[in-house]
């Protein structure tokens, strides 16, 4: 049975929960009125500061991350999430060298063996100039992708996200003009609007109505996961949207497609081709 006086399980679940489902601004709220009822319980600190810093709000994340050792408080659990969470800032910051020193220093990579912490290590020897140890990629796409990005693994991987009869997964509808509306998301990347989900990627929101249906059911918006400070993007898919973070409108693509037949029947050749090569019907 927990020890209310020092810390709540229950309010801790809650606040992940919220993080989990993007409800920044949720999470936000009950980490605050956490940390006002157990001031110095390091977990609950940690559940802030990574919020902080997925929102991008990295000096206000630096001053929790300099207070928390002084609690003096630390499980090994705690350990793991602190130095993690330093590093994930270390990277947000681009200070490169000081979070992979850090990540060799204290054994990131063997605290928890997950593709996550695997994907930071690459990343981090990719900005490096280090050299990466391939194996250690296996199967993952996500792994071979931050290890060395193929366009045309993506095209192959968004697929699922395309004309498929399962229903347990994000679609986007037939006529969404992913072929026209992909070279346009390249070059907004990286967004004014994002989340910074892991030390190695973002992502960041868009709004094109009717564009597809999730779980919840249908949405105006998809999600574009890309590699940190790149355009490369790893997936996309409808979702609904999320508290705090904004989005990017691309719905003045729909007045553009409204153009004499002759140009509509020239740009529906390329996509066509588009198509044809990339097996998207």
């Amino acid at each position: 049975m927990e020890n209310k006086k020092y810390y709540s399980h229950k309010h801790l679940e809650l606040i992940k929960k919220y993080q989990e489902e993007g409800r920044y601004e949720k999470a936000l709220q009950e980490a605050e009125l956490y940390l006002k009822n157990y001031p110095d319980e390091p977990l609950g600190l940690l559940y802030y500061t990574n919020l902080l810093i997925k929102l991008n709000l990295l000096e206000e994340a630096e001053k929790i991350l300099e207070y928390i050792p002084k609690t003096q408080k630390f499980t090994i659990l705690d350990k793991e999430n602190y130095y993690g969470t330093m590093i994930r800032l270390l990277g947000a910051q681009k200070r490169y060298q000081e979070a992979y020193d850090l990540f060799i220093e204290q054994d990131v990579e063997n605290f928890q063996k997950q593709s996550t912490k695997v994907g930071d290590k690459i990343f981090l020897c990719r900005k490096l100039g280090l050299p990466i140890d391939k194996s250690k990629c296996g199967k993952s796409y996500y792994l071979h992708q931050l290890y060395d990005y193929s366009e045309e693994n993506f095209f192959k991987h968004v697929k699922k996200h395309f004309y498929v009869s399962s229903k347990d997964t994000a679609k986007f509808y037939k006529d969404f003009p992913f072929q026209e509306i992909y070279p346009i998301i390249k070059e907004l990347l990286p967004t004014e609007h994002f989340v910074l989900h892991t030390l190695n990627n973002r992502y960041a929101l868009f709004r094109y109505d009717n564009c597809g249906y999730c779980d919840e059911g249908p949405t105006n918006y998809f999600c574009v996961v890309f590699i940190e400070d790149t355009n490369s993007i790893i997936t996309m898919y409808p979702q609904m949207p999320e508290e705090y973070i904004g989005y990017t409108d691309l719905n003045y693509l729909k007045e553009e497609q409204e153009e004499p037949t002759l140009k509509q029947v020239k740009r529906l050749s390329q996509i066509e081709k588009f198509n044809q090569k990339y097996k998207m019907n």
